[in-house]
């Protein structure tokens, strides 16, 4: 049996040209939170004011929109604001934001918000359940 020795590892001279992004789509905090940090909100952009005209600027400030060039995550739940009848999206580590894209991530907001974006309308999943049908 053979000992492992530092000198016996492969030339690794080409793995940055083979890939270039070794971590791209892996799911973890720092990678989350550097994708929440590196976007802006919705309030910044005039846009989405007219895409979203029934939500408070307050509630724009909430929603992160990812940066361009931000890898979605492998799984992760996204919805483009430019494109909201399609509905929710599966995140796949080769898909990242482009120009195009105004990717917000159901991660960075809580649920109610995110129900009011996909278009739900029935209370209870939105917060506004009468108080008495809660005691029920």
């Amino acid at each position: 049996m053979t000992n492992f020795r530092p000198e016996h590892l492969q030339d690794n001279t080409y793995d940055s040209d083979l890939n270039p992004q070794p971590m791209a789509g892996i799911n973890d905090a720092a990678n989350d939170m550097r994708a929440q940090q590196s976007g802006y909100t919705a309030s910044d952009l005039k846009e989405v004011y007219g895409l979203l005209p029934n939500f408070s600027s307050d509630e724009l400030r909430e929603i992160v929109v990812l940066s361009e060039g931000t890898r979605l995550q492998e799984g992760a739940k996204y919805i483009d604001l430019r494109h909201l009848d399609e509905g929710e999206i599966l995140g796949r580590n080769s898909m990242a934001a482009g120009s195009d894209n105004l990717y917000v991530a159901k991660s960075s907001m809580d649920y109610q918000l995110w129900n009011r974006l996909r278009g739900v309308t029935e209370p209870e999943r939105l917060g506004e359940a009468a108080e008495g049908a809660e005691a029920q």
